[in-house]
């Protein structure tokens, strides 16, 4: 499922990345919403996809679920425009979903290729409430419609962060793909709903929103694993982690290639709750890592 509007030239990239990059068998849903630079005229000739046509912008969770509809596979990706997904990283997703019955969500690893943040490995990880921030992702169909979808109650902000919450809360473990999955063009130039004080409502927004409905869940997480070691110890932890890499780097010394991990891995591994210190050695020959799982719980219905 895709949502895209006035970014013609990289929904091109995208969709062709899908088309000719994986080999497992899929319907692609795009959702229009009033584009006026010619992509709707591109995706209407085109007959490797299913259309949506909104018309105008009826923000990401309600476009979603519309896509939703259409979809009659039995695993469904949610991505944006902007997203190029890698080489046969679609079919590792699915591979990873149909091994294991008690993952519930494949967070897709993103890398920003422009913009401010490209010298990070990758972007996401842990969202302010302690799950994982899944922007981009797989989960099997029927657990995203039993869950409801995507929260229209969020718009666009915090509707990943709620799904991933209500994925763990069904008892199922949401882990994030080891390699980098999907290429982000990100461009907040052209885009107005992304000026930086219209951002930060919307994050400030989403954020009361998902306290308001998760507060117990959050108090849970801030008390459960590492307990003992508070929120800013664990960051420290972090800090120090992340100036040993430094240090290792000036002096030309490969730490992630001898480890298998970079700093943001540790930053996360350290301070994402429910996710063992194990998970490193756990997940050394898998294709999947940061484990995220609440204790106590089991799934409600069969994925």
């Amino acid at each position: 499922m895709i949502g895209t509007r006035n970014r013609l030239e990289i929904l091109r990239k995208c969709l062709n990345a899908l088309i000719t990059g994986n080999e497992s068998k899929y319907e692609v849903v795009v959702m229009d919403a009033g584009s006026t630079d010619g992509s709707l005229d591109y995706l209407k000739n085109l007959s490797t996809i299913s259309l949506v046509c909104d018309g105008k912008p009826i923000g990401q969770a309600r476009s979603l679920n519309d896509e939703l509809r259409q979809v009659h596979t039995g695993l469904v990706c949610y991505i944006s425009h902007d997203n190029v997904v890698q080489n046969e990283m679609m079919d590792v997703a699915v591979n990873i979903l149909e091994t294991d019955r008690n993952i519930g969500m494949v967070g897709l690893k993103t890398k920003d290729v422009t913009g401010p943040h490209i010298a990070e490995p990758y972007i996401g990880g842990i969202w302010a409430s302690g799950v994982l921030n899944c922007n981009q992702a797989v989960l099997p169909t029927e657990v995203l419609v039993r869950l409801g979808g995507f929260s229209e109650d969020f718009m666009d902000y915090g509707i990943d962060a709620d799904l991933t919450t209500k994925v763990l809360q069904a008892g199922y473990a949401v882990v994030y793909t080891k390699r980098v999955a999907i290429h982000h063009y990100r461009d907040h130039g052209i885009m107005s709903w992304t000026d930086p004080e219209g951002r930060t409502r919307r994050v400030r927004a989403a954020l009361e929103l998902y306290h308001a409905r998760y507060g117990e869940l959050i108090d849970c997480m801030n008390g459960g694993r590492l307990s003992r070691i508070s929120s800013r110890a664990k960051l420290r932890i972090a800090e120090v982690v992340r100036g040993v890499y430094r240090i290792a780097d000036r002096a030309g010394i490969p730490l992630e290639q001898v480890i298998g991990y970079n700093a943001r891995d540790w930053g996360n591994f350290i301070q994402c709750p429910f996710i063992s210190w194990l998970d490193p050695i756990r997940s050394r020959n898998r294709a999947y890592y940061l484990v995220q799982k609440l204790p106590g719980q089991s799934t409600g219905f069969s994925s």
